[in-house]
């Protein structure tokens, strides 16, 4: 491919488990959302060595379609979805399903770290609510992600995952609407006025390429919040 996106696109095809619409390219599936969250990661990688991520947290994975591309590119990663039923569950099936090869943390209760601590440690796909994430050890992450999800927040839980990020991660990566407007919600949140802690070293900044109402961002994370 001219941009250069092939020898990725040779690693990814659509899981048949879902059924999702895709056409056929050299006789692998192909969908729209395999080609997005190649997107995204080819936005991250231009930009930074991936190579020696070892760790991922996802805040709002949704099915799972950046997880599950993510983790082709690099075969070695934890990766950890934290999101609310019972899109936890979608994801947790999808993914569990697609990599049955991997050692799985599913969501259940839990009061303490402690008490799951030698699991997770041991565990390939772990999912959680975000009063689990809390429970993570500090600077255990490499990369957070956010995407298409921020902008479904009231301002209070955008500050909380924000929050998260700078205790947890080395870098952050999100991808929302220019403008967001949630009328029901009260909520209007321009892309500029998200709150990133002046600290953080900006890698990128500027529009998508698709969808094209969309921009994102990428960070380096500093151990002061500003």
């Amino acid at each position: 491919m001219k941009n250069g996106a092939g020898p990725y696109l040779e690693k990814l095809e659509e899981p048949h488990f879902g059924n999702a619409p895709s056409i056929t390219i050299n006789g692998k599936s192909i969908s729209q959302d395999v080609l997005n969250s190649l997107l995204e990661y080819l936005s991250l990688a231009s930009h930074r060595d991936l190579s020696s991520i070892n760790t991922i947290l996802e805040v709002g994975a949704g099915s799972g379609r950046t997880a599950h591309c993510f983790i082709q590119q690099l075969p070695n990663v934890k990766y950890i979805i934290v999101d609310i039923p019972p899109a936890l569950y979608l994801s947790q099936t999808y993914l569990s399903k697609v990599f049955a090869d991997r050692n799985v943390f599913r969501f259940r209760p839990f009061q303490q770290f402690s008490d799951v601590k030698e699991e997770y440690d041991r565990a390939d796909l772990v999912f959680l609510t975000p009063d689990q994430m809390r429970m993570i050890p500090d600077h255990s992450i490499d990369l957070f992600l956010a995407i298409d999800c921020l902008h479904e927040m009231k301002r209070e839980s955008v500050k909380f995952f924000i929050d998260q990020a700078q205790r947890l991660s080395s870098l952050f990566y999100f991808k929302c609407w220019v403008d967001t407007v949630v009328p029901f919600d009260n909520i209007h949140y321009p892309f500029h006025e998200y709150p990133i802690p002046p600290s953080w070293l900006k890698i990128f900044e500027g529009p998508c390429f698709i969808p094209s109402e969309f921009s994102h961002a990428f960070y380096l994370l500093t151990q002061e919040a500003g």
